[in-house]
């Protein structure tokens, strides 16, 4: 996002580059430059910075209940114990985004995405197949156009 704003803000004279090996690298410096400090920034956040336990309040069939979520540790990936969500958490609050927070629907919405893991696979499946075969996705404009192009040789169009 970093790059993306100053791609869009920075005003730039666009200028002939000779081409070479290190053209983009040299062409776009600026936007390496933020997009690699971006990147160390996330990395540090992410693997260096203790995340605490902490908890949150769910109002459920019209009582409080409290949830504790035990971190205590560095560099953890899932959503609750990160760097990067513990900084969101503290910066913004637990409920800057949703409603509801999402430990609590956790269980329930996995349920549901099972259903929907074989059609990702399938999908997946014929994605790869049409890919290494030159399979064409659109095969009905294809064959369109082809009938097309044989009736007007045949009819002289």
């Amino acid at each position: 996002m970093v790059v993306a704003l100053i791609e869009a803000l920075i005003p730039k004279n666009r200028q002939t580059i000779e081409p070479g090996h290190f053209t983009i690298f040299t062409a776009y410096r600026w936007q390496w430059i933020a997009g690699f400090i971006s990147f160390v920034v996330y990395m540090v956040t992410t693997f260096a910075l203790y995340v605490p336990d902490w908890s949150f309040t769910v109002d459920q069939d019209r009582e409080r209940r409290r949830y504790t979520v035990e971190c205590g540790m560095r560099g953890h990936l899932g959503p609750a114990c990160n760097g990067v969500g513990y900084v969101d958490r503290e910066v913004w609050g637990i409920n800057h985004l949703y409603q509801y927070p999402v430990w609590s629907r956790l269980k329930d919405h996995a349920e549901r995405l099972k259903q929907w893991v074989p059609m990702g696979v399938i999908l997946l499946i014929v994605a790869i197949i049409l890919h290494f075969t030159d399979g064409e996705i659109n095969y009905l404009a294809i064959v369109s156009q082809t009938l097309k192009s044989y009736l007007c040789r045949i009819l002289k169009c």
